[in-house]
């Protein structure tokens, strides 16, 4: 799958155009992300970490208890799972700003085969 990351939100298409989209992963103020291999990690990371070493896990909204839903991904090596993370951290960081009324400059999008 191919996805873009926005600051409120992470689609994802089933071609390298973007042209097909599959769906849509909302962000919030609250949205965690962690690799598969963090003990802190949620749901079944633990059951996929050792099939998905560079796999994460997005945790849309922790305090939705165990009814909440997380979306895996695998980022096929431990540089792009590093920066997906970071990306997504950032992500996060400009929804607060824009949620608080900041201004926030620029935002940033990429696209990768690997998630």
């Amino acid at each position: 799958r191919w996805c873009v990351l926005r600051p409120s939100a992470l689609d994802y298409f089933a071609d390298a155009e973007c042209s097909e989209k599959r769906g849509t992963i909302g962000l919030g103020a609250s949205t965690q992300v962690l690799p598969l291999k963090n003990p802190r990690a949620p749901g079944d990371s633990a059951k996929y970490s050792n099939e998905h070493p560079c796999g994460f896990v997005v945790d849309v909204d922790p305090s939705a208890g165990k009814l909440r839903k997380m979306h895996y991904f695998d980022a096929g090596d431990k540089e792009t799972m590093a920066s997906w993370i970071e990306a997504v951290k950032r992500a996060r960081k400009e929804l607060c700003k824009l949620l608080r009324g900041d201004v926030v400059v620029a935002t940033q999008e990429f696209a990768t085969d690997q998630a």
